[in-house]
């Protein structure tokens, strides 16, 4: 959302974010106007949260009211407001429905029943819905019998304009072996132990492999990998190298063979790094979980949720033969993708639909 308001205040547009005063990680870079506004959460659960003290000002003098994420009770509150003055609001709906296989009792069962209530009460208020891609839109409209535009995250230019980088990245760590990588938030739900025992089965019949993990997480799970690390002796094959900013995000993704997300969380809607790994021309392994296999991305190569078959899915791209199909794979993926650009002109044509 970040990089879609910036783009649409340099196509002339006043753009102003509300969100919770915990939601420091969004800065809009001195061109978005950020509101932070005190909430009440739930610890740890910040999708319940209820905003305080709300800019009515703002929500009556605004010509649409764009909701993010209908899973937020934040979302919901800031939409039912400006509902009341008269508004025409539009939700963006991101993982439909993904509490339903949550691996939490508890939000599996609950946290479902809130989820369907907040949706279908979004999707009364709202004039348009967006959702990222087809597989989504397909479930709002069997399950509650609703259509929406399928508006897709886009790529920055970055990633299509700037040459490999992959240089950099060995030089900067000092790897000569074959890389893969894991770029994202590190925690349980994520498997991540999952992908270094698949490393352990790797190496039994190559030597030249090194796995990078790049992210920050939870650092009680960042501790028990290590501890496994250790065990299965891969002291000298895992490198932890913490938060990537983009630069140097490129670099790893190009000195990468490919990268792979082994996530167990069935809320994987459509992860950026999708667009980034095809941008960038490079394979994507991902367990057959969530959304991510049916995104119809040619440059995703699916496993099953288990460490035998992310290795041997990482041994298939060792095979030069296989790995270039993937890269031509992703060459296709790339050919239409869209800049963030592209998709701020995209929702400002659905906006000025709206008012008219």
């Amino acid at each position: 959302m970040n990089r879609l308001g910036i783009w649409q205040v340099r196509y002339g547009n006043d753009v102003h974010v509300l969100t919770g005063i915990v939601n420091k990680g969004f800065k809009g870079n001195d061109v978005l106007r950020v509101h932070r506004v005190p909430i009440i959460h739930v610890p740890g659960y910040r999708e319940v949260s209820v905003p305080l003290n709300l800019p009515n000002e703002l929500l009556r003098s605004a010509d649409v009211i764009q909701g993010y994420n209908q899973n937020s009770l934040f979302t919901y509150v800031v939409g039912k407001r400006a509902y009341e003055y008269g508004k025409p609001i539009i939700t963006y709906l991101i993982a439909v429905d993904y509490l339903r296989k949550h691996f939490n009792p508890l939000i599996r069962t609950l946290g479902f029943k809130y989820q369907v209530l907040l949706t279908r009460r979004l999707i009364r208020m709202s004039r348009l819905l967006f959702v990222t891609n087809n597989y989504e839109r397909e479930l709002l409209i069997s399950r509650y019998g609703v259509d929406a535009l399928v508006v897709p995250h886009g790529i920055d230019d970055q990633y299509l304009d700037e040459p490999s980088k992959a240089w950099a990245f060995r030089s900067k760590y000092g790897i000569d072996d074959e890389i893969f990588a894991y770029i994202g938030r590190i925690h349980k739900t994520k498997g991540i132990d999952l992908l270094i025992k698949a490393l352990k089965l790797v190496l039994n019949k190559f030597d030249n492999v090194k796995l990078v993990l790049a992210g920050k997480g939870d650092p009680k799970y960042i501790n028990n990998l290590k501890k496994l690390i250790n065990k299965l002796g891969l002291n000298k094959s895992v490198i932890f190298i913490g938060y990537v900013d983009e630069s140097d995000k490129i670099a790893l993704i190009d000195a990468s063979r490919a990268i792979v997300l082994p996530t167990r969380h069935e809320g994987e809607s459509y992860p950026l790094i999708a667009n980034e790994t095809a941008a960038r021309l490079k394979p994507l392994i991902a367990t057959g979980v969530g959304s991510i296999p049916k995104l119809g991305m040619e440059h995703l190569l699916v496993t099953e949720l288990n460490s035998v078959s992310i290795a041997n899915a990482m041994m298939r791209l060792l095979n030069n033969d296989e790995y270039k199909e993937y890269v031509e794979r992703a060459q296709r993926v790339r050919d239409r993708l869209l800049r963030w650009s592209d998709v701020a002109k995209l929702t400002i044509k659905y906006y000025n639909e709206v008012l008219k």
